[in-house]
């Protein structure tokens, strides 16, 4: 990828970061993966292969841990729904779990397309609690 294509997709990845985060804050968790899948893909190019699903995903991890705020798999994981909504790719929002102490959530989130992660799922351990 060229640099102004780099440059490009990192604006538009953080761009996305600070519209999540604002929609975070004003709605419950199904309305905000609405609204971010709520674009125009009309202008969409070339079907996306597994593989540039897979660079678009680690693109989105190395640019928001560079951020010194929230960037946690949810976070992550809502950034890339939107992206490839963008793009025109019908992707889900898994939700999971790994049972234990009740007094701790301990909770994953992460995508898939077409029932393959792209961002890195949980543990075996984890059992699905909801797929947006």
């Amino acid at each position: 990828m060229r640099r102004r294509a780099k440059a490009r997709l990192v604006g538009e990845i953080l761009v996305t970061y600070f519209l999540t985060r604002w929609r975070m804050r004003r709605g419950a968790l199904p309305t905000v993966v609405a609204g971010l899948r709520d674009v125009d893909a009309t202008a969409v190019g070339p079907p996306l292969s597994p593989a540039q699903r897979l660079r678009l995903g680690r693109a989105v991890m190395r640019t928001l841990a560079r951020l010194p705020s929230d960037s946690r798999c949810l976070v992550r994981s809502l950034v890339l729904l939107r992206l490839l909504a963008r793009r025109g790719v019908a992707a889900v929002l898994v939700i999971a779990a790994r049972p234990g102490d009740p007094d701790r959530l301990d909770a994953h989130a992460w995508v898939e397309v077409e029932g393959q992660p792209v961002l890195p799922p949980a543990a075996a351990d984890y059992g699905r609690l909801v797929t947006l």
